[in-house]
């Protein structure tokens, strides 16, 4: 297996970390708690507790950018050019 190549490209910071509120609850995205390299959301709510997802994590869904500059050419960059958000520097291997 070869190994891998790793490279540093910018990402809006919604793919970082990103929290809003739905209908009252909290509602974030981040890294799972144990696993440094794992990313994925949590909420508040009952449902989410019993089930691992919920409603509110799908309307969130749709607020959270999910910009990486690795995906498409851009120059250097400080603000998300599809959000206007703030970039940071993420480790990828390739």
């Amino acid at each position: 297996m070869p190994d891998l190549s790793i490279i540093y490209v910018r990402t809006c910071r919604s793919n970082v970390t990103f929290e809003t509120t739905v209908n009252g609850h909290q509602v974030t995205y981040g890294r799972v708690l144990g696993r440094s390299y794992q990313y994925g959301w949590e909420c508040d709510c009952k449902g989410f507790k019993y089930r691992k997802t919920c409603r509110h994590i799908k309307e969130a869904e749709g607020q959270r950018c999910g910009w990486n500059q690795n995906f498409e050419e851009y120059g250097p960059i400080e603000k998300c050019p599809d959000c206007g958000g703030p970039t940071e520097v993420v480790k990828v291997g390739i």
